[in-house]
């Protein structure tokens, strides 16, 4: 089983705008708030979605999740850097 790697503390201060992949009480919106602590969540509908509002400069963040809770590696996240 691996380890989550230990929260470290937000470039910027709470209230950062994060894109997450929605709904609200998904694990990309829980990682946001452990890392951010009370960031301001733009919900996406895709993860193709989370980069493209990225892009776009507003929100300055995103939480995107690597491997899905089934333990299966998420290719797009990782081609899409």
């Amino acid at each position: 089983m691996q380890k989550a790697a230990p929260a470290r503390k937000a470039p910027e201060p709470s209230g950062a705008k994060v894109a997450v992949l929605g709904p609200q009480g998904t694990f990309s919106e829980e990682a946001a708030v452990k890392y951010f602590g009370k960031p301001s969540l733009v919900y996406s509908q895709s993860i193709q979605d989370v980069f493209k509002s990225l892009d776009s400069g507003d929100p300055g963040f995103a939480v995107v999740p690597v491997e899905n809770s089934l333990r299966v590696l998420l290719q797009r996240p990782l081609t899409a850097c």
